[in-house]
């Protein structure tokens, strides 16, 4: 009886941890985010929409988009249309029309919203995969909603850019921004070839990767996920990193101007810091990173925070 109770109990344990879409596996110090895409084999029906739009190019319009349980897409455009792809997969257990509205768009002369249409059916329903691919112009202010499964955003330009997720990952490339707030949780943040003034990130158990990426002020906050910021430019002014059970690694090698960085963390058995720069100086009692040979004719001077707990900080 007794080891029937355990196995009973066994199950029970494992069913309580499953996430839906999503499912989560957090290793210590980095993260193997485990994400399984979103079970289509539980809808026996499949459509496909596409929608196009005429923007006016000399008008900076904000751009909306919102999807759960799906992909989503941001991509150039060849033609000077807004084009929206949608792969719609949909249940048979209930009375749902090919003609449904599965996905509701709206175009204005300020505001291109997409999102999928939740007013009727949620995602046991059906799960929309979106593909939304943009002209080449800016716009003022791109906001995303989504959840589950893949972000990818590429060439895109906007004075503004926020995204809220959650259980999916982000991969951005070759976008200029100058606000950006990205928050996300069970999700690597990864961006490469990119140029921000403001970025600001959080999320938790996850990777945040910068790859040359150019930015005036940086804040990245995680958990239980390694931070790598790659190819820190001599823009940089402000940098301020967090982490709790991982390690942070950051390239310094192209910043010729002065630095006063601060290590946070380091008076911890579980955090040591490696200083693979000769350039650089670190003060073990304050944690103060610096030149060693001040440079009196910089602009700026790089300051910020860097700190971790039960993992190591390394500057290269």
């Amino acid at each position: 009886m007794k080891k029937k109770f355990y196995i009973l109990l066994a199950f029970c344990l494992i069913m309580t941890f499953s996430v839906g879409c999503a499912q989560i596996t957090i290793k210590r110090g980095d993260i193997d985010t485990g994400f399984t895409k979103s079970d289509y084999s539980m809808f026996k029906n499949k459509k496909s929409v596409t929608l196009k739009f005429d923007l006016d190019k000399n008008t900076k319009y904000d751009l909306e988009i919102g999807n759960d349980c799906g992909n989503v897409e941001l991509l150039p455009s060849s033609s000077d249309q807004l084009e929206v792809y949608g792969e719609v997969h949909y249940t048979d257990k209930k009375d749902i029309s090919e003609n449904y509205e599965f996905i509701k768009c709206h175009v204005d002369d300020k505001l291109a919203s997409i999102k999928a249409n939740r007013e009727k059916y949620n995602s046991k329903d059906f799960i929309v995969n979106l593909k939304v691919l943009v002209p080449e112009q800016d716009f003022a202010k791109v906001n995303i909603n989504t959840s589950n499964d893949e972000l990818v955003i590429n060439s895109v330009k906007c004075e503004e850019f926020y995204l809220e997720s959650r259980n999916a990952e982000l991969k951005m490339n070759d976008s200029k921004i100058a606000n950006s707030e990205i928050s996300t949780s069970n999700g690597t943040v990864e961006i490469k070839d990119s140029n921000f003034t403001d970025i600001v990130i959080n999320t938790s158990n996850a990777e945040i990767a910068l790859n040359n990426t150019e930015f005036v002020n940086l804040e990245g906050n995680t958990s239980n996920g390694s931070v790598e910021v790659n190819d820190v430019s001599n823009v940089a002014e402000k940098m301020i990193l967090t982490n709790s059970n991982g390690p942070i690694n950051i390239d310094l090698s192209g910043v010729e101007n002065d630095i006063k960085v601060k290590l946070l963390g380091l008076d911890s058995n579980n955090c040591n810091a490696t200083i693979n720069d000769n350039r650089y100086k670190l003060d073990e009692a304050s944690g103060e990173l610096s030149k060693i040979e001040a440079n009196n004719d910089s602009n700026h001077t790089l300051i910020g925070e860097i700190g971790t707990s039960n993992g190591d900080i390394t500057i290269k």
